[in-house]
C-alpha cells in the first residue's frame, strides 16, 4: 500500500496508551515519506489530525515538523520559540497560522489542522489541540499545488523532530469540531 509510507531511521514506540511497539518515535534527523501521490495533493477543504509527543530535547533545538507536503502546500510545525502548533499554507492570504497552546514538554498532545474552503466569502484555516479549538483565521486565495511527497518527522537540521506520532489521519474535507472531539479521543 504506497499510503504506509516509507520509513528512514524512525523506529516503533510505545503509544500515549503504553501501548509497546505502537507508534513512531523519530531522532533529529529521521522520518517517514510517501512519495507523490494524488490522494493528498489537496485544492479543497481538508483536515489532517495526530498525536504527538515533542521530546524535551527537541524543544531546545528548534522548529518541529511534523506534516509537511514539499515546501510550499501544507505543513504542521511546531513554533521553535514559543512550542505552539503552526498551520503554514501557500497561496492563501494568510501563509502561517500560529496557534497558541503549549505542545511540548513529553507529554501527548492531539493535534488537527482543517482548511475550510468557502465557496463564497473567506475560507478559513483552524487549529484544534486535544479537540479544543485553539486558533482560526479567515483566509482568501487558493492552496499552491506541489509534485513532492508527504512527510511526516524531520525535514532535514533546519526543521528536525525529536518525539513520536501516531495515529495520523488525512480527510478530503473539512472535520466539523465534534468530528474532531471524536477523533481526539
Amino acid at each position: 500500500d504506497i499510503h504506509n509510507g516509507t520509513p528512514y531511521g524512525t523506529s516503533i514506540s510505545t503509544d500515549r496508551f503504553d501501548c509497546s511497539l505502537c507508534s513512531s518515535q523519530y531522532g533529529l534527523l529521521d522520518y517517514i515519506i510517501i512519495p507523490q501521490e494524488s490522494d493528498f495533493d489537496m485544492t479543497g477543504s481538508f483536515t489532517i489530525a495526530f498525536w504527538v509527543r515533542v521530546s524535551a530535547l527537541s524543544s531546545l533545538i528548534g522548529s518541529d515538523s511534523f506534516v509537511t507536503k514539499g515546501d510550499n502546500s501544507y505543513r504542521v510545525t511546531k513554533n521553535s520559540d514559543s512550542n505552539t502548533v503552526n498551520f503554514r499554507t501557500s497561496g492563501l492570504s494568510v501563509v502561517d497560522t500560529s496557534g497558541k497552546e503549549n505542545v511540548g514538554g513529553n507529554d501527548w498532545y492531539h493535534v488537527a489542522v482543517v482548511y475550510d474552503r468557502a465557496i463564497s466569502g473567506p475560507s478559513r484555516k483552524t487549529i484544534y489541540i486535544d479537540g479544543k479549538m485553539d486558533v482560526s483565521r479567515s483566509v482568501t486565495g487558493n492552496l499552491s499545488q506541489n509534485n513532492s511527497s508527504l512527510r511526516f518527522g524531520s525535514t532535514g537540521l533546519l526543521v528536525p523532530f525529536i518525539g513520536s506520532i501516531d495515529d495520523v489521519g488525512i480527510w478530503k474535507r473539512a472535520l466539523t469540531e465534534d468530528e474532531i472531539q471524536n477523533v481526539s479521543k
